[in-house]
């Protein structure tokens, strides 16, 4: 089992906006890839404003290198297409000891 991180800081002037738009496009469509088990997105409470992660469990390496390989690209644009120069990303992958 992998866990994809995506930390994200957004401009505070498109925040509402962005997560909106992350919960009503970005990430249904990486779930309609079929490769993501399941997914959370989280905030931190007391810390980095602005900030949210996004959290992709994948069952098996084999789907997220299949990810990776035939959709990462392409969902990574559509954001940056939407909201150029307003947000950064952070990716992370997680083993599960």
């Amino acid at each position: 089992m992998l866990i994809y991180q995506v930390k994200i800081t957004v401009q505070s002037n498109v925040e509402t906006e962005w997560i909106e738009w992350m919960q009503r496009v970005h990430v249904p469509d990486v779930i309609a890839t079929g490769l993501v088990q399941s997914y959370q997105i989280l905030r931190p409470k007391d810390k980095e404003p602005h900030t949210y992660y996004f959290q992709y469990i994948f069952d098996d390496p084999a789907n997220f290198s299949r990810y990776e390989n035939e959709h990462a690209a392409r969902l990574r644009a559509d954001p940056m297409e939407k909201f150029p120069d307003q947000f950064s990303a952070e990716r992370t992958i997680f083993e599960r000891i």
